[in-house]
């Protein structure tokens, strides 16, 4: 299955989640419309297009997850999703259609893109102030990398939801920790500017990433430590 169609499942008021296959491409014009019972859609990598009024009214729904790669999200996508906290929003989506986030209560918008990029998106400001007025989660802005870190340069020690960070990190060569839940989404960046410890409670999985904007590959760890 490539595209779900137009109104495939409007009004569906008993249906509770969805999972959408992965090799779908497009999510028509009001193909969720009004199913007020569904409480999840996982919207899977490979989507380009998430139709007019696609999730428009379903009021269930308390986050979005929308994956990279989606480059088109349509006006009134989730309009009236009024439960809906957090959204994750890709760096590809080119464009956000009018009144599309019209309704929800965002409060928290993770964006896997830069500030600079963020600055760059093409979202409508009809009604579009739930995105506008969120909090917005960026990944650390490249232009502010130095690569003057190497990687034998850091020795890592993970306890528990601890991590000990020593040897090569300072105000000039600092280290973010990108604090991510189970879904894969930024819940928080810490800055680290000299050795010490991270406390990484909360976190599903802890991303070290050094000043030249890639992954940090400590002596003797990975760069991605799963704590859950």
């Amino acid at each position: 299955i490539e595209s779900i169609g137009d109104r495939a499942f409007y009004g569906c008021t008993a249906l509770k989640s969805v999972n959408i296959p992965g090799r779908l491409q497009r999510i028509g014009s009001c193909t969720f419309c009004s199913c007020t019972s569904l409480e999840s859609a996982t919207i899977p990598k490979g989507v380009n297009e998430i139709g007019y009024m696609a999730f428009e009214n379903c009021e269930s729904i308390k986050s979005i997850e929308i994956p990279d790669g989606v480059r088109m999200i349509g006006a009134f996508a989730f309009e009236l999703c009024g439960k809906v906290k957090s959204a994750a929003v890709p760096n590809s989506a080119k464009e956000i259609g009018f009144d599309a986030f019209t309704g929800c209560e965002i409060e928290d918008v993770y964006y896997n893109g830069t500030e600079v990029q963020w600055e760059k998106y093409l979202i409508s400001d009809d009604n579009n102030y739930p995105l506008l007025t969120a909090r917005i989660h960026y990944v650390p802005d490249e232009r502010s990398y130095s690569d003057a870190l190497t990687n034998e340069s850091v020795s890592c020690i993970r306890t528990d939801d601890t991590i000990k960070v020593s040897g090569g990190v300072s105000g000039d060569t600092p280290v973010y920790a990108a604090m991510y839940d189970e879904h894969g989404r930024i819940i928080s960046l810490k800055l680290l500017r000299s050795p010490g410890a991270i406390d990484a409670g909360g976190a599903y999985s802890v991303k070290l990433i050094w000043m030249n904007g890639e992954s940090l590959t400590p002596k003797g760890e990975a760069a991605e430590f799963e704590l859950k």
